[in-house]
């Protein structure tokens, strides 16, 4: 979409899509894969996260997609538990790649 006031991918981005679904797994995949990261680090196990962007239109997407229940049942706490993360409970939301500050 191409409205910065779009929340989701396709047409006008008022509606969530097919569209969205592809982008909201690899979305989860990476923020559960860096937030384990980060926890290895925390306990010496792993090399600290390399500098990420800051990409705000990216993380309000993110947390619009953790907003809908069916993104975190059906897929986001799937990830989560693969990664040995705590699944998550509305309305509960994890920042961007599950780093607490930019």
């Amino acid at each position: 979409a191409s409205s910065s006031s779009a929340r989701w991918l396709a047409g006008d981005g008022a509606r969530f899509s097919v569209a969205d679904i592809p982008i909201g797994t690899e979305l989860s995949r990476w923020s559960c894969a860096m937030e384990r990261w980060g926890k290895d680090h925390e306990a010496g196990v792993a090399p600290a996260l390399p500098r990420l962007p800051v990409l705000p239109g990216l993380r309000a997407y993110f947390q619009a997609l953790q907003a809908r229940e069916a993104f975190l049942e059906g897929c986001f706490n799937h990830e989560r538990r693969h990664f040995s993360l705590a699944p998550l409970e509305p309305p509960a939301a994890v920042l961007l790649f599950g780093v607490k500050s930019y």
